[in-house]
């Protein structure tokens, strides 16, 4: 008996059109093309320099195993989710 997962796909099912294809745009800054993720990082950044500022405030840090893993960790689900509204 054949193995159903080795069967091929319709063509279409499950794939973008043509029309919702497409490469992320860049910006020009001082004529130079960046990434439209740029600014999407340098706010992450700013927003995390805030949240982790209120997290020291409030002892946030004290409950937590590794400091640093856990400051990067949010840094990184912070920007990797603004970063996938911005793309979407």
């Amino acid at each position: 008996m054949r193995n159903p997962s080795l069967r091929p796909r319709p063509p279409g099912r499950g794939e973008l059109s043509q029309e919702k294809r497409h490469m992320p745009r860049e910006i020009a800054i001082l004529d130079a093309l960046v990434p439209n993720l740029l600014p999407v990082f340098l706010a992450s950044v700013v927003v995390h320099v805030v949240l982790d500022r209120v997290m020291a405030w409030c002892g946030v840090y004290r409950h937590v195993w590794h400091p640093p893993l856990f400051r990067l960790s949010c840094f990184v689900c912070m920007f990797s989710a603004c970063g996938l509204l911005v793309l979407r």
